[in-house]
């Protein structure tokens, strides 16, 4: 789901709850203001939150970054399910747009192809080259010819205006770091001639031809920014996967894009890329080695059947509005344990044999909660369901 925004209800959270339970996946976009703001349906419990990372597995400046931890005290709790937990590419990403509103590029030096990225004017140029630094003043020798232009000082737009205001008929950007340069002449552009961006790979070639040649059309498709882009990379990654393995349930499918996700940013797991990059060959081989406890064709929905002698109690409270789990249990014998709630895995928490959850969704419910040994999807405890 490529939408986001407001508060949460739980009329929202049920649905997606149920829908979960029933053996579905949800995945969603984080959002796109850069902050550590829990967006929905993004921020329930039931649905998969995706981040954004660029072309060199950096961070999208835009992507949010909710904090998994909330409470304060001996009442903070940690829910991974909450925040961000893979990123996809999600920065300048080709993508559909309505019919014809998109705009396309081609470029040639010499009659040589060469990649380029249409900014906001459409039209054709075809002239002598003629190079004009970083294009920060006019530069009456630019008259009649394509200016090749260095990105850095001043704005494209600026670069633009002067060129064509030297009497230049088109211009490449080319970028100051490896990549092609995307870019847009900004909210107020009124320049008219066609421009470019261009890869720093190709500078040299670029500053050496004779002639440059620009054309830029109306397309179906072009390049987009935001999770709403790395939101369907994961879906579509999720769906392949799941293909390869339909006895999964959808939080065995999650949970497997989590497992095996490129741990990037802070070791581990943290608030910006979650468990990682969402890689789906290992995905696929991690469900191949482990398989799966579902039900077949996606359905089941229920936390992995108990194996082992693990016991587990749940007991709700509220205080102040909030609801509170208190979990008790034993028997399970490894250092770590998986906390899940309603199928989602909720934490991995140190095995003192206690874990309280606290659940920040307003209004009634009924949670459904297991432990199990960490990284197991078969030594784990009974069932044990509390009701707000």
């Amino acid at each position: 789901m490529s939408l986001g925004g407001g508060g949460s209800n739980s009329t929202e959270s049920n649905a997606f709850a149920n829908f979960t339970n029933a053996g579905g996946l949800v995945v969603a976009a984080a959002g796109n203001d850069g902050n550590n703001v829990r967006s929905y349906p993004a921020g329930y419990p039931s649905v998969m939150m995706v981040g954004a990372n660029d072309a060199d597995n950096q961070i999208a400046d835009f992507s949010q970054f909710p904090s998994c931890s909330s409470g304060k005290g001996r009442r903070v709790t940690t829910d991974e399910t909450v925040c961000v937990e893979v990123t996809a590419g999600g920065v300048d990403t080709l993508s559909t747009y309505p019919a014809g509103m998109a705009s396309a590029a081609n470029m040639s030096a010499d009659g040589t192809p060469y990649a380029s990225s249409a900014m906001e004017n459409t039209g054709q140029a075809s002239a002598s080259a003629y190079f004009m630094g970083t294009a920060e003043n006019i530069d009456n020798g630019a008259a009649g010819k394509v200016c090749l232009i260095d990105r850095g000082v001043v704005s494209f737009y600026d670069k633009v205006a002067n060129c064509e205001n030297s009497g230049g008929i088109g211009a490449v950007i080319i970028n100051n770091e490896a990549g092609m340069l995307y870019a847009t002449l900004g909210d107020t552009n009124n320049t008219t001639i066609p421009a470019v961006g261009a890869a720093f790979e190709d500078r040299t070639t670029l500053l050496g031809s004779t002639t440059i040649t620009i054309d830029i059309g109306a397309s179906d498709y072009g390049f987009m920014s935001g999770t709403s882009m790395a939101t369907p990379a994961v879906s579509g990654i999720a769906a392949l996967v799941w293909s390869n393995h339909t006895d999964c349930t959808g939080t065995e499918i999650r949970d497997a894009l989590k497992a095996t996700a490129q741990d990037q940013g802070a070791t581990g797991r943290d608030d910006y890329f979650g468990h990682g990059i969402v890689k789906a060959a290992d995905a696929d081989a991690y469900l191949t080695a482990n398989g799966c406890a579902g039900s077949g064709n996606g359905g089941g929905g229920t936390d992995p059947e108990p194996v082992g002698d693990i016991t587990l109690s749940a007991s709700g409270y509220k205080s102040k509005g909030t609801k509170y789990v208190d979990l008790n249990w034993a028997g399970a014998a490894t250092s770590q344990v998986d906390v899940y709630r309603n199928g989602s895995k909720v934490t991995s928490t140190a095995n003192t044999n206690s874990f309280t959850d606290r659940i920040s969704t307003k209004g009634g419910g009924t949670y459904t909660y297991q432990v199990c040994e960490a990284q197991s999807t078969s030594a784990c405890s009974n069932n044990s369901t509390v009701t707000f």
